[in-house]
């Protein structure tokens, strides 16, 4: 029987649970292509999906880096609809991703403490060094017991400053500072040993630093110089004040080139004859030191211009009666060394304080511009100032003077005179002859009267009178406009 003839013998309700019966079968046992063709396009969805996802975080990770990505504006709900996929889909890009962020951030972290390790050494080098000037280092003042080998590389270096601080010496790198000028290491317990091995404050190499031209080693408790102090030819100021040496070598004649010399408060009692062979010396300090003596060789010095020295200069040990005598003003110019007025370059005397009373006719101070005789024990202005034909400024101030000779217009290039703390009774007249004189400074006198003349003086820009016994003030003085 054919099948359109059974379903026709049928009733019609065995006919529909026939047709729900073949309904079912051909939903369970789908073909075999069908079942392919789905697992391809399961396969192909997931690798869709995949790419996209890689594709997503590899682009949120060039726009979290990347400052001109940077949007304050809010997400949109495509965005937030990936972000939701690769939350829930763990993809080995994501994964990937995830792993080469946290390297990243490590190397992030560490370049962090890196930074700031260095910003401390920064900071140490800072209050070594005080500057990263590689031309000028101040480090005075740091309780330094070493210098610093961060300097002793600055080969560029021409200014150093070392002051007060606990250095014993100096390293052999200094060797390396060829360019180095000016060296300060005053004020520093720096030693030396006593025989040939003298080198332990200043190395052997100390000879290399050709460039140098000032050394400043005051206060720095010494009793012998050092050797390479002398080697250094190049040397133009030398200050070793205020140390506790008691004679200067004759080395000091190697120093050709030296200009000014300090060696106040020591304990010298002479120079070496070879000083004479620093011809260049301009200045010399010798205050506070028992010097009884001066090499004659020191007129050699032509150039010299300014010599200070004071009271204690001029003896050493002195028994009670010399005492007395220079107490009483007795002590006459013969004690000062004579070689001092001899000096004809000179062109600044400071005899301040060494109870002098007169000076010696015979001297060659022809270019003398300034005399400092303060302090001392002169009844009268010494007549032999009248031949220093270029002194500008006279200094006479504590002194036993009562009166200004005549002799003293002769002065005829003079500027400033300084007469205060005398016993001066009357100013003359004589004195408004001087035609330079800029100012007069004649306090704490006896004065009782002012002569006539002074209107003449057109010059006179300081008149100080104070503290004298004036009653009147003479009319003529208020046409001294220029006052």
């Amino acid at each position: 029987m054919s099948s359109s003839n059974r379903q026709a013998s049928l009733s019609p309700g065995e006919r529909q649970r026939a047709k729900s019966r073949s309904s079912s079968r051909s939903h369970q046992t789908p073909s075999k292509t069908g079942a392919h063709d789905e697992d391809k396009q399961r396969a192909k969805t997931s690798s869709q999906t995949s790419k996209r996802n890689t594709r997503e975080t590899n682009s949120k990770k060039h726009s979290d880096t990347s400052p001109s990505n940077r949007s304050t504006n809010p997400p949109s709900s495509k965005s937030s609809t990936s972000k939701k996929q690769r939350s829930n889909v763990k993809t080995p890009a994501s994964s990937s991703s995830s792993k080469s962020k946290s390297p990243s951030s490590n190397r992030k972290g560490g370049s962090k403490r890196k930074k700031s390790s260095i910003s401390t050494s920064d900071t140490d080098n800072k209050q070594i060094s005080q500057a990263n000037d590689s031309e000028r280092q101040d480090l005075s003042s740091r309780g330094l017991s070493m210098v610093p080998a961060e300097i002793l590389e600055l080969v560029t270096l021409r200014r150093l400053i070392l002051s007060n601080n606990n250095l014993s010496g100096l390293p052999t790198g200094i060797r390396s500072l060829i360019h180095l000028e000016y060296l300060d290491i005053s004020r520093n317990p720096l030693r030396v040993k006593n025989g040939l091995d003298d080198y332990f404050c200043l190395p052997r190499e100390f000879r290399y630093l050709r460039n140098l031209h000032t050394l400043i080693m005051a206060e720095c408790t010494l009793k012998h110089i050092p050797v390479a102090v002398w080697n250094t030819v190049s040397l133009q100021t030398l200050d070793l004040s205020r140390n506790k040496i008691g004679y200067i070598v004759g080395e000091i004649g190697n120093l050709i080139n030296l200009r000014h010399l300090r060696l106040s408060q020591m304990d010298l009692d002479t120079l070496p004859p070879e000083i004479g062979f620093c011809e260049k010396l301009e200045t010399i300090d010798l205050t506070s030191n028992p010097i009884d003596n001066l090499p004659e060789t020191l007129v050699e010095c032509r150039q010299l211009y300014e010599f200070k020295i004071n009271y204690q200069t001029f003896y050493k040990l002195l028994d009670n009666y010399m005492i007395q005598l220079i107490d009483e003003g007795k002590i006459h110019s013969e004690h000062i060394p004579q070689v001092i007025f001899e000096l004809e370059g000179l062109q600044i005397l400071d005899l301040n304080t060494t109870k002098l009373n007169t000076i010696p006719n015979q001297h060659t101070l022809i270019n003398l511009n300034e005399l400092y005789l303060s302090n001392n024990s002169f009844f009268d202005i010494p007549e032999s100032l009248c031949t220093m034909e270029q002194l500008k400024i006279l200094d006479m101030s504590n002194n036993r003077l009562q009166t200004i000779p005549e002799y003293c217009s002769k002065i005829e290039r003079l500027e400033t005179f300084i007469l205060s703390y005398n016993n001066l009774t009357t100013l003359p007249c004589h004195i408004a002859r001087l035609s330079t004189l800029k100012s007069l400074i004649v306090n704490n006198n006896q004065i009782t009267a002012i002569e006539n003349g002074f209107s003449q003086n057109r010059s006179l820009l300081t008149l100080d009178l104070s503290h004298n016994n004036l009653e009147i003030i003479p009319n003529e003085l208020c046409n001294l406009v220029q006052l």
